[in-house]
């Protein structure tokens, strides 16, 4: 098991770590500034469609009784996206701010997950992601996101270095990334 955990390592580290030119890939659009000064938070993650042309799924779940079924495209999706090598997907609510609501949830692809926990991390798969203590992380990314939508509702001509709420928010998200820092740095 721990040769083909090594396999499955170089498979994950050819695919990933080649050389090929920085790209960034935006997530959505937090914040519209008009030429005539309006300011707009769409607040809508549907918004990804106008800035990525990645596919996107999206599922209506209204109540938990459909979610078993809402849910089986998603797993064939996610098996298809393993079998090309991709490293997972994230899920978001429609509405990008909900409060007390963490912004996204990353899935990662079981094979990509040997490059940062290790070739025998597939040995014991179950264990090994049940062993994964993401509460704290959870908190953190909800604490992060609520300070960043007060952070982006703040006009953009009240952004100076006067400006005490502002300076007040960036020294919470400062505070926050300390406490993050002390998290598993993997997760």
């Amino acid at each position: 098991q721990y040769t083909h955990g090594l396999h499955i390592f170089e498979e994950q580290i050819s695919h990933f770590g080649k050389e090929d030119a920085l790209h960034f890939k935006p997530f959505t659009i937090l914040k519209i500034i008009f030429e005539d000064g309006r300011e707009e938070l769409p607040n809508s993650n549907l918004t990804y469609q106008q800035v990525s042309d990645d596919e996107m799924m999206m599922l209506n779940i209204h109540e938990n009784k459909d979610l078993q079924e809402q849910v089986q495209p998603v797993y064939a999706w996610m098996d298809q996206l393993n079998g090309n090598k991709e490293e997972g997907i994230v899920i978001k609510p429609v509405q990008a701010f909900i409060p007390n609501v963490p912004p996204a949830f990353k899935v990662r692809n079981h094979h990509y997950l040997t490059m940062i926990y290790g070739v025998d991390f597939l040995q014991d798969l179950e264990e090994n992601i049940h062993k994964r203590k993401v509460g704290r992380k959870i908190q953190c990314s909800i604490n992060d996101w609520m300070i960043n939508h007060k952070l982006l509702a703040i006009p953009y001509a009240e952004i100076h270095i006067e400006n005490y709420l502002l300076k007040n928010l960036v020294y919470d998200r400062i505070m926050g990334e300390r406490l993050e820092g002390k998290l598993d740095s993997r997760l």
